[in-house]
């Protein structure tokens, strides 16, 4: 399944940042880069309207603090080239 449906059902589940970060850690294990799982992230935010306003709400802190993480992760070591 698509990370960002993977994303959209555990948010409607009401599951927690640390099972939407295992998501996303699984899908960057299988070859997503970084980038890339962040614009998924950003486009979820983006679909329940959080770039347009400040209500907070459970779904909001979850993909926030998800959004930091994968922002802020170190590189991937992936050995000798």
């Amino acid at each position: 399944m698509p990370l960002r449906e993977e994303i959209l059902s555990a948010l409607a589940a009401g599951n927690d940042h640390r099972s939407v970060l295992a998501l996303v850690r699984r899908h960057q294990d299988q070859g997503m880069t970084r980038e890339a799982s962040y614009e998924v992230l950003e486009g979820v935010w983006r679909q329940f309207g959080f770039d347009d306003c400040d209500q907070a709400s459970p779904t909001r802190d979850t993909l926030e603090y998800v959004l930091e993480k994968v922002w802020f992760q170190a590189p991937v070591a992936r050995g000798p080239a």
